[in-house]
């Protein structure tokens, strides 16, 4: 799993945001600014960068958001060069703006550096003999190893090179050199590796069958100094599957676990949680992976001000969350109100707002969830961001809306909280799944009898877009469209609003449809049965020849369905003396 162009984009915008909000400006918190707003320019294309690169800059953009928060409302005798926070002195110093120019910079020439020999046609066409240096490394000194090696692992980046390298033997020779080579050797054979998993994914299979996922997984569990890259390498390969890795993979999460905690550096930390993240995509692993206790550990992470840990680790709960017993796991562990903080926090909101909204409707679904304490909360921003989102947070709003409107109680919440205008706007949506919980939570609100939120529904417009439903959508949307207008149909302020909204005609329509589920048609005819007592509902009813499938229903198995064509043909004959 890797980190994308738009978690730098993020991360820059926030510094910029904080940064615009010092007062007074200062000359060396100014410079830095405009540093890092470059360095989001330059990297507006991350893909050919290692991943450990952009893990530094991802903690280097944490680093200089947290000295601008610090730096916020100062006062005017403040100096440039020194935080306001007094630290105790047994902990590290912090870093001032000098020390985050410098580090830019170096950053900044690394990057230069990578992008010389990557876009280097000579460098390129110098892969068989870095290659052959590997193979006789016996004879080359260390110091021209590791040149070699951290060559070929910054030219894996690129997918041509990448493929030359495996192409020609490269793999084989890297997994030598992770399992016998010196100390820098190892670290750049890994970061080779991992490179190369990333560039050309045919090629993780190779380097799996080689054993170098094993001959990295040893390293993690062996020297700290191996740990960084390790974790790094660890985190691209994890798209790899199949039964010979699943150990593997599960001797990782203990070591992984411990990684995520407070107090690990925090390039580790970073790629620890984008490796589980990574390996929550394999559903053969979620029981070892939730055995190791990462369901409190991901959610412990969510509490973190760094969004780009939140992101991977709202990612990880979501694709764990589908399994009930999972889902009660997280519930247990406050997941809730943790999955609910993310949401109404603003720096968060547009980055992991998808994955969030899956957790809470999978949490919505459990039978016995609906503690009203737990889910007051939710509603809001339930609604807010499956208002403001794209399709996948527009369905998982939807879904736990219509979870969660089981219950009477939250039902009322959902009222008050302005959801009636919003659900009835989901009715007109591209995504049919959307519409089919859309129409499911309107017709749980609906069944309770309450007049005034039968009301609101109409002001929203919901009648003219339910009877559109029925019109166009599908079986489920079309049956739960008419259960609310069954239940509309039953109030008698309701009955000439829904003959004027155009009831009647689809209604019959589902009648004459002999493939319509028979609960379509007990809504319909219940519908009808409640209409009929509206003059201009019954003449209209005989005007579009309807006597015909009413006849037919009545005299059908279906007991309820029956008497409620009954009542219509009964009302008919009052007014038709031939009938």
């Amino acid at each position: 799993m890797a980190f994308s162009a738009s978690d730098i984009g993020m991360l820059v915008s926030e510094c910029i945001t904080i940064w615009r909000t010092i007062k007074p400006r200062q000359i060396a918190l100014d410079y830095l600014a405009n540093e890092v707003h470059e360095l989001g320019t330059e990297l507006a294309d991350v893909r050919h960068l290692s991943q450990d690169t952009v893990g530094r800059l991802i903690v280097f953009m944490g680093d200089v958001k947290l000295l601008f928060r610090q730096h916020t409302g100062a006062s005017r005798t403040c100096p440039s060069g020194r935080v306001l926070w007094v630290f105790p002195p047994c902990l590290a110093r912090p870093k001032t703006p000098r020390d985050l120019i410098a580090e830019v910079q170096k950053l900044q020439a690394e990057l230069h550096t990578e992008a010389n020999i990557r876009e280097s046609v000579a460098m390129r066409a110098q892969i068989p003999n870095l290659l052959s240096m590997l193979a006789l490394r016996a004879v080359v000194s260390s110091e021209r190893l590791r040149s070699a090696v951290k060559n070929l692992a910054i030219l894996a980046t690129v997918p041509e090179c990448g493929r030359k390298i495996a192409e020609t033997g490269g793999i084989a020779l890297l997994v030598k050199v992770v399992k016998k080579g010196s100390q820098g050797c190892q670290i750049e054979a890994m970061r080779a590796l991992g490179n190369l998993a990333l560039s050309c994914p045919e090629h993780q299979v190779s380097i799996a069958r080689l054993h170098g996922v094993k001959a990295v997984v040893d390293k993690l569990m062996g020297k700290r100094v191996y740990r960084e890259q390790a974790l790094c390498s660890i985190a691209n390969l994890t798209g790899l599957d199949g039964r010979s890795l699943e150990r593997t993979w599960r001797k990782v999460f203990h070591p992984l676990g411990r990684l995520t905690e407070k107090g690990n550096a925090p390039v580790c930390r970073l790629h620890a949680v984008r490796a589980l993240a990574g390996l929550s995509r394999r559903e053969k692993l979620h029981r070892s992976m939730v055995d190791s206790g990462a369901i409190p550990q991901m959610l412990g992470i969510l509490d973190s001000a760094d969004p780009v840990l939140v992101n991977l680790s709202v990612k990880a709960l979501a694709r764990i969350s589908f399994r009930e017993d999972y889902c009660q796991m997280i519930r247990a562990s406050n997941g809730i109100d943790t999955i609910v903080r993310i949401l109404t926090s603003e720096p968060f909101h547009g980055h992991c707002v998808g994955a969030a909204l899956c957790v809470l409707a999978n949490l919505a679904g459990l039978e016995d969830s609906h503690d009203i304490r737990q889910w007051e909360k939710a509603v809001p921003p339930l609604i807010k961001c499956g208002e403001s989102n794209g399709p996948a947070c527009l369905r998982n709003s939807a879904l736990a809306l219509s979870s969660l409107s089981r219950s009477p109680s939250l039902q009322e919440i959902i009222h008050r909280g302005g959801g009636l205008p919003v659900l009835v706007n989901w009715l007109s949506s591209d995504d049919m799944a959307c519409r089919e919980r859309s129409c499911v939570c309107l017709a749980n609100m609906s069944t309770t009898g309450n007049l005034e939120r039968m009301l609101d529904v109409d002001r929203a417009g919901g009648v003219s877009a339910l009877v559109s439903v029925v019109q166009t959508g599908n079986a489920v949307c079309r049956e739960q469209a008419f259960r609310v207008l069954a239940c509309m149909s039953s109030q008698r302020p309701l009955q000439e609003v829904l003959f004027m909204r155009g009831v009647v005609g689809p209604s019959l329509s589902v009648l004459a449809n002999v493939y319509n589920s028979q609960k379509c048609m007990l809504y319909a005819t219940y519908t009808l049965a409640n209409l009929c007592w509206v003059r201009e509902c019954v003449e209209e009813v005989r005007e579009e020849n309807g006597e015909e499938p009413l006849r037919r229903i009545a005299s059908s198995k279906h007991r309820v369905a029956s008497k409620n064509a009954t009542v219509v043909l009964k009302r008919l004959s009052t007014l038709n003396p031939r009938y």
